[in-house]
């Protein structure tokens, strides 16, 4: 039985999926950042520090939503509505996977 750190040695390929998962959140990041850019028709490179910048999610996802209410008819804020819904469902996965308590127990001692 192995909790904590010592989880992945018993279970090496479940610890590589983990890590797969949470190495593809910055793309995420980076494109939620590249639309903020768009959406207020700004410099790509100043838009995207300034909302790295941001460390808490819902003021990321704050400045989105406002700069697609600022740029955006109805039927587009709506898109990017949903779309930052799906993100936020996502990083809630990834936040699970991220903190979560890792344990293994072998089938043995399950019995």
């Amino acid at each position: 039985m192995a909790i904590g750190r010592a989880f992945h040695k018993d279970r090496p390929d479940h610890a590589a999926q983990i890590g797969a998962c949470l190495i593809a959140w910055p793309e995420v990041e980076m494109q939620m950042a590249a639309l903020l850019a768009v959406l207020m028709k700004a410099d790509t490179d100043a838009a995207m520090a300034v909302f790295l910048s941001l460390r808490r999610a819902t003021a990321r996802y704050d400045a989105i939503s406002e700069a697609a209410k600022a740029t955006l008819d109805a039927q587009g804020v709506e898109y990017v509505t949903a779309a930052m819904k799906v993100v936020q469902s996502v990083e809630s996965e990834r936040n699970a996977l991220a903190h979560a308590q890792w344990g293994s127990c072998p089938l043995k001692m399950m019995a």
